[in-house]
């Protein structure tokens, strides 16, 4: 007979979300002209409702979104949305910055602009790692993307292991990673 949901969490563990939503996505144009690149739609849904339900499935029922960029369009219940008023000057690390009261205990970080499947937040909350960074392992074209956020692990990940049976650590990380190096992108 089947159990719960593999990424639910118990109940009595409690974990926050941060969510980074602050910048525009410039390379976007028009497409955020008028909100957030975390409020474009996707099916039907703004990709920050998709996460944010993804973090609720997942037992994160405190979810903070850092806006910025036309932070007014950010209007999802059952999330604590604060703001990053020097969005147009700073970086991530900015938009964490104003969430830092929040960093206590257990806690996911995320970006306001990505899709996941809800599996990989059952494996990232399975692991035994104080601190755990997901990756996509399907590295961007470096001819499309020059200045991808890149990783080198002490394993690669290919088709024959999907998911590594022992903890895979984190190498080196950043944008001026080599392209050969790389095993994915953070």
């Amino acid at each position: 007979r089947p159990g719960p949901p593999c990424t639910r969490i118990s109940p009595r563990r409690r974990i926050a979300s941060i969510v980074l939503a602050a910048s525009r996505g410039k390379q976007l144009a028009e497409l955020t002209q008028d909100k957030p690149k975390c409020m474009l739609d996707v099916r039907g849904e703004p990709i920050l409702k998709r996460l944010v339900r993804s973090l609720h499935g997942a037992g994160s029922d405190d979810v903070t979104v850092v806006g910025g960029y036309k932070h007014e369009a950010i209007t999802l219940p059952d999330v604590r949305k604060l703001v990053n008023d020097k969005h147009e000057c700073t970086g991530e690390l900015a938009s964490l910055a104003c969430a830092a009261d929040r960093l206590k205990g257990e806690c996911i970080i995320a970006y306001g602009d990505i899709l996941f499947r809800d599996h990989v937040l059952g494996l990232m909350l399975g692991s035994k790692g104080d601190i755990v960074l997901v990756a996509d392992a399907n590295r961007p074209d470096p001819a499309l993307r020059p200045a991808a956020d890149l990783v080198a692990c002490s394993s690669a990940c290919t088709p024959e292991h999907l998911i590594h049976d022992q903890p895979v650590d984190l190498v080196e990380i950043g944008g001026k990673l080599d392209w050969q190096k790389a095993h994915g992108e953070w």
